[in-house]
């Protein structure tokens, strides 16, 4: 794919605004607002104590380091430590990256991939990754299974997300180390975008999603329990050859306005993308790493934010499941991963907006049997739910 071809393809949301009409026509009759559903923007306001930091860094002079500086670098290695369990990652392994969407969109042609490469990426997965791969001039190959592609020389990436956007499924420890391993067999990239990490519901009480279990449960969950990270020893091997990691505090904390996330891994690797957005002016604003050390080291805000979803979360599928919707997978994430009652999810996008209701159509991720839910709604979003669904 070409810069023009690029230009000249529509960006998957703007076919949402038919939709977002007929929502608003809805509502402008009926009464209330358009409740949309569609994106996981945040909309829960950012912890004072990650505001403070943010504002005591943005009277300082000069250019940032496109590395980062050395007390967000040391931050995040004990974030990792803490939250995902991995052990010997030091400040080489890591870089600051302008939100996650940016390092998915460049990595392959950062990491120098090119015509006659082949990406691999999930089956139902965010547009960015086909588009960062074709605008590389790579090949792009979407498939869930590991058999596809093991043994393919041409295989030079192989794109995992885990919890997925859009189903939310999270795969295992050993699921994880057999895509590691077969990379590594034919001398692949591992890139893992886990930026939904911290968000995993597994475990979660199990029920007939009656409101008091829902509540039950989020009493239940004193905090958040991190997905597998492909960086643990087991799963890497120790090694942290061939792999990086891509992480976001846009989701679990609300800094989705702030751009701030990083990457993690192969220090040769996280060398050469360096040198690389070095030529391209690619840096963490000061303040952004200053707001990004105190978001990791925010062990409260976090588990709040967790406590927050979860409970929004249990809500909202029990209003779908009571308008005898089916919910597949959905296991972490901010999604809700529902199959369409019509085969067809634009049948169901249109069924929801005359109810003044904005979801997105699974085709925006390659399925056209299911279309995605948001969690992130407000508490008058879900109250207006209830009388909608």
């Amino acid at each position: 794919m070409s810069v023009k071809q690029l230009l000249e393809t529509e960006f998957p949301w703007d076919a949402l605004s038919k939709y977002k009409k007929i929502a608003t026509e809805f509502c402008a009759q009926a009464g209330g607002k358009v409740v949309d559903l569609s994106v996981g923007s945040p909309i829960d306001q950012v912890d004072q104590t990650i505001q403070q930091a943010l504002s005591s860094a943005a009277g300082k002079p000069g250019y940032p380091l496109t590395i980062g500086n050395i007390e967000l670098r040391s931050a995040i290695v004990e974030w990792l430590e803490k939250w995902r369990s991995v052990e010997g990652v030091g400040v080489d392994n890591i870089i600051p990256t302008l939100g996650s969407k940016e390092a998915v969109g460049l990595l392959p042609l950062l990491l120098n991939l090119g015509p006659g490469d082949v990406v691999v990426r999930p089956k139902f997965a965010y547009p960015t990754y086909d588009i960062g791969a074709k605008l590389a001039g790579c090949e792009v190959l979407a498939t869930d299974d590991v058999s596809d592609w093991r043994g393919n020389p041409r295989v030079k990436a192989v794109w995992i997300n885990y919890p997925n956007n859009p189903t939310g499924a999270v795969a295992s420890k050993e699921e994880l180390k057999e895509i590691v391993e077969a990379a590594r067999e034919v001398g692949a990239v591992v890139l893992s975008d886990e930026c939904y990490a911290l968000l995993n519901w597994e475990g979660e009480s199990a029920g007939d999603g009656t409101i008091q279990e829902a509540t039950q449960a989020t009493q239940a969950s004193k905090s958040s329990k991190s997905s597998p990270c492909i960086l643990e020893d087991e799963i890497c091997s120790s090694r942290f050859d061939d792999i990086i990691m891509l992480y976001s505090f846009s989701k679990q904390l609300n800094l989705a306005g702030y751009r701030s996330a990083f990457i993690a891994g192969d220090a040769k690797l996280v060398e050469k993308v360096t040198h690389l957005r070095k030529h391209l002016g690619l840096i963490v604003p000061e303040p952004v790493q200053a707001a990004t050390v105190a978001a990791a080291k925010d062990v409260s805000a976090t588990k709040k934010q967790y406590q927050i979803y979860r409970s929004r979360r249990e809500r909202l599928k029990h209003f779908l499941l009571r308008a005898d919707y089916e919910i597949d997978a959905s296991q972490g994430g901010l999604y809700l991963w529902v199959k369409s009652k019509h085969g067809d999810c634009w049948r169901d996008v249109e069924d929801f907006a005359r109810c003044g209701v904005v979801v997105t159509p699974g085709t925006f991720y390659g399925c056209t049997e299911h279309f995605r839910v948001s969690i992130i709604a407000s508490e008058d979003d879900l109250e207006q739910l209830v009388e909608l669904l």
